[in-house]
């Protein structure tokens, strides 16, 4: 019953329990991987790459290790953009911090080469507090949050430290 899936949505929310009216844990950015643990009707949970599980809808994600999952892993991260799909024309945003499928053309906004990374976003106290006050001021706090479009403190908190390359828990305590 297991397995993995990559999010396909731009932002894929991650519930309490398999239902849509419970609450939001905590979210996922499209091109970003799910281990699925259990399997309830149309209900997968997931653990994520920081470790924390959740609830999530089958249809923000993308299962298997087929061709559909391969095409939304790339390696240009959304620095905040809208892309368009080269095959199909559909657009969408993409918030910070979310991996661009290869087909994906940038209408605005921008985006770095993953390998980029490092050099954008260095790995020192200073970089890591400039990047959260630069990229995340103005955000509406929103309960589990991860991105610009809406954070908690601890959704900010790992994200501008996973831009940096530094791995953090999902919650403080």
């Amino acid at each position: 019953m297991t397995g993995s899936a990559v999010v396909r949505a731009s932002i894929a929310p991650m519930q309490a329990e398999s239902r849509v009216s419970s609450p939001q844990v905590s979210q996922r950015l499209a091109g970003h991987a799910v281990e699925v643990l259990e399997r309830v009707g149309d209900w997968l949970r997931v653990r994520g790459e920081d470790g924390y599980e959740g609830w999530m809808h089958r249809g923000y994600v993308v299962e298997g290790e087929g061709e559909a999952q391969r095409e939304l892993r790339t390696r240009r991260l959304s620095l905040g953009c809208l892309v368009r799909d080269a095959v199909t024309g559909f657009s969408r945003a993409l918030p910070l911090g979310a991996w661009l499928a290869s087909r994906d053309d940038v209408v605005t906004g921008s985006t770095i080469d993953g390998g980029d990374r490092a050099a954008e976003f260095p790995r020192s106290a200073a970089a890591i507090a400039g990047t959260a006050v630069d990229r995340f001021a103005g955000t509406p706090y929103q309960w589990g949050g991860i991105s610009p479009w809406g954070a908690d403190c601890s959704g900010l908190t790992q994200t501008a430290f996973w831009l940096h390359g530094v791995s953090l828990p999902r919650d403080a305590w």
